[in-house]
């Protein structure tokens, strides 16, 4: 996979190939930080071309010919582009030289113990001016020189992809295959049918998604909500799974609902397992599955204590619960959102309405995104899907003033 790419699945099949095969590919090396050495990447695609252009000299007096034979050179163009980094680490019996990704720049930085805006010129709208790569890379690499704790380096696709805490209290490994085949395990003993519903995956986070197709249990929990009045069709119940192998997120469950060809909403409490603790981080993955959905039914009953709250103003309510989810960039999709609350429910409403005009806020956020040809990273909008599901267990009564 390339930087920023969106590699997307609809077949289980194809999740687990892909999977199995970056299991298989991945080498995790574990060193001393104070092996790692910084190397500015000038933006100058020509020194790809000159002979002994990436020979290096390091400060141990290790001596690094180039790039490992696995990089290509896109590999290295892309760095030049984005971190204008590589790192030369200890593979257990020498130095060998790697692009830096993007996703492991931040990781870099807290390895050395240097962090500011400075020293991190990825992010927009920087305020500071980006510093040269050359003294960049000598202020991290005297930061790195300094710590003789471990580091573990995983290298994936041709370039450094994370430089995580060495100490298995601090970072422990889940590979994906593991957690799908758990999960996998556990919806086909707790329900009657479950399919692959699809899921995404990027070089910062994995998304997949099971649907339950156990008819019986989906008809049970589509009558529990009409017995409270909420008549739906077409309801499908679903379990996400997101995991990050760079650290981004813990390994989590999330019970997802749609009906009526909606898009899909939380319905529910997460539960997830930190990459922690060794081997015991499985383990307590397991015994988190078995619980959540165990409980899978349960979560119901958030989407009826919010259909029974009645809020006065709408609008007013939508500005306020926004407000204290500390929301941001979302401003244009909010006056669309509060204008449509004040046609479509003049004499008041449901603080379930409040928290179905949040998502689909979201969801406007996304369509205006891809309209004007912007990205869209799944990892920010999983985050904003489970910051609004915060709503489920507020008092929306509160924010109706």
């Amino acid at each position: 996979m390339k930087d920023f790419e969106i590699r997307n699945f609809t077949d289980l099949e194809e999740a687990h190939a892909f999977f199995n095969g970056q299991e298989t590919t991945d080498v995790w090396q574990k060193m001393y930080t104070n092996e790692i050495e910084a190397v500015p990447l000038e933006n100058n695609p020509l020194n790809l071309h000159l002979k002994g252009a990436f020979k290096m000299t390091c400060a141990d007096g290790a001596q690094i010919e180039g790039f490992e034979k696995d990089v290509t050179e896109d590999d290295i163009l892309s760095s030049m582009e984005s971190t204008k980094t590589a790192v030369a680490i200890s593979n257990g019996t020498k130095k060998v030289l790697y692009p830096l990704r993007y996703t492991a720049f931040g990781h870099l930085q807290d390895r050395a113990g240097i962090t500011g805006r400075s020293i991190n010129s990825l992010k927009d709208k920087a305020r500071a001016n980006e510093m040269a790569p050359a003294t960049r890379c000598e202020c991290l690499n005297n930061g790195l020189r300094l710590y003789r704790d471990s580091t573990l380096a995983l290298i994936r696709d041709g370039k450094v992809t994370a430089l995580l805490s060495g100490d298995v209290s601090d970072y422990s490994i889940m590979p994906v295959t593991r957690l799908m085949k758990i999960l996998e395990n556990e919806l086909n003993g707790e329900f009657g049918g479950v399919s692959f519903a699809g899921g995404s995956v990027t070089h910062e986070i994995v998304d997949l998604r099971y649907e339950i197709t156990d008819s019986n249990y989906v008809e049970m929990v589509k009558n529990l909500l009409e017995s409270y009045g909420m008549l739906v069709e077409n309801l499908k119940l679903t379990v996400r799974l997101t995991t990050s192998d760079v650290g981004l997120c813990a390994a989590r469950l999330t019970p997802l609902m749609s009906f009526d060809g909606s898009p899909l909403i939380t319905f529910g409490k997460s539960l997830s397992v930190e990459h922690k603790g060794g081997d015991k981080a499985m383990t307590l993955f397991v015994d988190v599955a078995d619980r959540f959905l165990a409980s899978f039914r349960d979560n119901t009953d958030n989407i009826v204590r919010l259909m029974n709250v009645k809020i006065k103003e709408p609008s007013r309510c939508l500005q306020n619960v926004y407000d204290a989810l500390k929301l941001r960039g979302y401003s244009y999709e909010l006056k669309e959102a509060k204008e449509r609350i004040m046609a479509e429910h003049q004499n008041g409403c449901s603080a379930f309405d409040i928290y179905w005009y949040l998502n689909e806020m979201l969801l406007s956020y996304q369509e205006n995104r891809k309209n004007k040809n912007l990205s869209i990273s799944p990892l920010d909008s999983i985050k904003a899907q489970e910051t609004v599901a915060q709503v489920l267990f507020m008092d929306l009564a509160a924010f109706d003033e």
